[in-house]
């Protein structure tokens, strides 16, 4: 029961860092007024950097780690494989906000819309193309974790096992379920916090 509980609780958290915190940006890409952007960054700005950093990137990798180690702990190998690549994906992710987006942030803070950079439009673009990024690392991350659920277990003796379309429906469905519940937990983060900071 246990590892049932912490599998649904981690497929929960990979679901949330499949978010960046930013919500949608394409619109913010290429010329855009700069008091728009601006007044849009520096309201994200106050929450995204601290809870996204925890909520979206320390707690899910906490608990990637743990449920990869149980997956090998129970020799699941392959399931424990893809595990260990939504990590990755993950912690790429993070490395990309840390090392490229985040001191173009530290730079941004300082705008006014009297006092930008000749360049800002390409600073900002190059800003949201890390974040889109480490976004898209998480969908790949979250797929690769996803996928888990696919791996067939290990035939035991004396258990029937189900015939192959309803073990295939059942795959379908449960994959289906935890898609919902990976966009619903990214909507839920940028809703909650959002709300609060804004």
């Amino acid at each position: 029961m246990f590892k049932k509980t912490f599998l649904f609780i981690t497929t929960f958290f990979t679901a949330a860092s499949v978010s960046t915190g930013y919500g949608a940006t394409d619109s913010l890409k290429g010329t855009v007024n700069v008091t728009t952007f601006l007044d849009w960054f520096n309201s994200t700005e106050k929450y995204v950097p601290v809870t996204g950093l925890i909520v979206l990137d320390l707690i899910p990798i906490l608990f990637l780690i743990v449920q990869a180690t149980l997956f090998f702990k129970d020799r699941k190998k392959l399931k424990g494989i893809l595990t260990v690549a939504a990590l990755l994906a993950n912690l790429i992710g993070v490395f990309l906000i840390i090392q490229y987006a985040n001191p173009i942030a530290s730079q941004m803070k300082g705008w006014t819309a009297g006092n930008t950079p000749s360049d800002w439009i390409s600073l900002k673009d190059e800003w949201l193309n890390n974040i889109g990024l480490s976004g898209l690392l998480g969908i790949a991350g979250w797929l690769c974790f996803v996928i888990t659920y696919f791996v067939p277990a290990r035939k035991q003796e004396g258990v029937k096992q189900l015939p192959r379309f309803l073990n295939f429906s059942k795959n379908a469905l449960l994959f289906f379920l935890t898609f919902v519940l990976g966009m619903g937990a990214t909507r839920l983060y940028d809703a909650f916090f959002f709300s609060l900071f804004v």
